[in-house]
């Protein structure tokens, strides 16, 4: 029936698609930064290694690259739950 909420797969899915696709709007080290993050699941000393930085510099990009993704996110009237 119409009502039907969509499966949990399909959702999940979507919610990764609509992230994938702010991330490419904000800042490209922002991007990055949480992209090795969460879709790689790198901690932040294999972030600042793979994009030759310090771990503090990967701190102040992840902390600016949440907030960006937030805004892009609101945007499209996504909720935004915390990363």
């Amino acid at each position: 029936t119409d009502d039907e909420t969509p499966p949990l797969a399909y959702v999940k899915e979507e919610r990764t698609r609509v992230i994938r696709k702010a991330l490419c709007r904000i800042h490209p080290d922002y991007g990055t930064a949480l992209y090795l993050s969460y879709f790689e699941g790198l901690d932040n000393g294999g972030i600042a290694r793979g994009m030759k930085g310090t771990k503090r510099r990967v701190e102040m990009l992840l902390y600016r690259g949440k907030q960006a993704l937030k805004k892009e996110l609101e945007k499209e009237g996504f909720v935004y739950e915390e990363l």
